[in-house]
């Protein structure tokens, strides 16, 4: 029965693909790249990555509880790994090589595949921020531990608050491509007919410098100069936008909303030449602003010279999120579809901290989430940045459970380390603490506690499904924790009913993976 719905879906996941699926017309074209210009910016920018070539992916150990009882980290809700992902898919490249044509890799963050999708979560009490949702299986993929998913959800807004919003183009010559600035017009152009009287728009550029083309808008009144700003926009010269971020934040300030969203949008293939170059200096500029209520989120746009690690870097530093727009529809997706969770934060700084009973729990291994995990003692430290949520929001994560008596390999006891333990109720396995401040303001830490269920259950859509994301994340990363994850694992993962059957995401992700393997060959 569940390979008869299997092959059912992933006919028409075919057709998903055709009807809804993103198109492509090959790889980057029309700008040669000057290598030596661009592989000095690239070896500068590489300061800031802290070597993000070598980013750890999935390759700790399992965490001995009577170590480490705690496993705390920031929420992340960006989606640019997966969209990476699909893309190499759709040109022909092994899913598995992630570098550019400077050899910088950047391996999948792996809760980015998982988040990329939507999950059956309920939305969250009248008076709550968050709903949580917790499942508990056995693992698909090693017969010696348990799989849980924790699954928050936020809540919808009523009335979406005015925006500030200043587009951060950059129109430099490598972004002469269909698939960069072409498509970057086309996403700005989708966002348009949301916007009312009560917001505002600019839009600023850089390239051989910087330009102010439009200042504070009225999208209601001004629908038609700001339609001909965005359709005006060109590519040319080389990246040496000295002012172009203290610009942008320029504009945000003159047109700030109090109570209201104001957020930079940098548009890039990954050039990211704007003015501020040292490590430091661009991490507390941006902090600094953001501290006064300015955000700043990514979107990348082509392939070719990317730099997905550093531009997740700056969107973290920024209280932004960071996208990877390959095709129009991931553009509908994130602005139209998405709107309020993408632009709309209603909790930031917000941080996780599972508790694992060591009498019940041997180990545990986070799948994903490596550069967000913290020090258990930052959870409380509200110095230490969290990520931010946007309304409506899901955020979910995938443990690996090794519990009493599993023949899981753990860490050793370390007799040097003394963690404080969690106090826990009888028979409790494990509990959530989610710590989170209000959107605007400096308001102070708010911290919620929840009980978790960890009663072995069957597959449910929701478990099966990220389990097979994750998976598919293991083998592309090629994850020393793989085990038995299989295409024939993936599927038979897949072949779960889903509780949404029109899920254009879900279906095309099956034949993606169909595809996947065919590459990896």
């Amino acid at each position: 029965m569940k390979t008869t719905h299997f092959a059912f879906l992933s006919g028409l996941a075919l057709s998903s693909m055709m009807l809804f699926g993103c198109g492509y017309d090959g790889m980057d074209s029309g700008y040669m790249p000057n290598y030596a210009m661009d592989a000095e910016i690239m070896a500068e920018m590489a300061e800031l990555l802290e070597a993000g070539e070598e980013l750890p992916m999935e390759q700790a150990a399992f965490t001995n509880t009577l170590n480490a009882p705690q496993s705390t980290f920031a929420a992340d809700v960006d989606t640019a790994s997966y969209t990476l992902f699909r893309y190499r898919i759709h040109n022909d490249i092994d899913p598995r090589n992630t570098a550019n044509i400077y050899g910088v890799k950047a391996p999948y963050r792996t809760e980015e595949l998982i988040n990329y999708f939507k999950y059956d979560y309920p939305a969250p009490d009248a008076d709550e921020v968050f709903s949580i949702t917790t499942e508990y299986t056995d693992c698909p993929w090693n017969k010696d531990t348990k799989l849980l998913l924790i699954g928050t959800q936020t809540r919808k807004i009523e009335e979406i608050p005015p925006s500030n919003l200043v587009f951060l183009v950059d129109v430099s010559g490598s972004m002469n491509a269909k698939n960069k600035l072409d498509l970057l017009k086309r996403s700005l152009m989708k966002l348009l007919p949301s916007l009312t009287s009560a917001d505002r728009l600019s839009i600023v550029t850089y390239a051989d410098g910087e330009k102010v083309v439009l200042e504070g808008a009225d999208p209601a009144k001004d629908s038609k100069k700001i339609e001909k700003a965005i359709k005006n926009l060109s590519s040319g010269g080389a990246t040496n936008g000295e002012r172009g971020l203290e610009m942008a934040y320029e504009v945000a300030q003159k047109f700030f909303i109090e109570g209201g969203n104001n957020r930079i949008i940098m548009g890039t293939d990954g050039d990211l030449n704007v003015g501020i170059r040292s490590t430091d200096d661009l991490k507390a500029y941006v902090e600094n602003k953001r501290d006064h209520g300015i955000y700043l989120s990514i979107f990348g746009f082509g392939y070719d010279n990317y730099n997905d690690a550093l531009m997740e870097t700056i969107a973290d530093n920024g209280n932004g999120s960071y996208h990877h727009i390959d095709c129009e529809l991931e553009a509908e997706r994130v602005l139209v579809e998405d709107r309020a969770s993408t632009l709309f934060t209603v909790a930031k700084d917000v941080k996780y901290q599972v508790s694992f009973n060591p009498e019940m729990i041997k180990g545990y291994r986070l799948i994903g989430y490596e550069n967000r995990t913290m020090a258990a003692e930052d959870f409380a430290n509200d110095k230490k940045d969290g990520g931010e949520i946007g309304a409506n929001h899901q955020v979910t994560v995938l443990y690996e459970i090794a519990e009493k008596g599993s023949a899981a390999a753990i860490d050793d006891f370390d007799s040097s380390l003394s963690p404080q333990m969690p106090e826990f109720n009888p028979g409790e396995m494990a509990k959530l603490s989610v710590r989170y401040k209000n959107p605007t303001g400096d308001s102070a830490s708010i911290e919620k506690n929840y009980p978790l269920d960890l009663t072995v259950g069957e597959l449910t859509p929701n478990i099966a499904f990220a389990a097979a994301v994750a998976e598919m994340g293991m083998i592309l990363n090629e994850s020393k924790y793989v085990g038995t994850s299989s295409q024939q694992s993936i599927k038979s993962l897949l072949a779960v009913p889903p509780s949404e059957f029109q899920d254009k995401y879900k279906l095309e992700f099956q034949e993606l993976v169909a595809q996947s393997f065919k590459l990896m060959k």
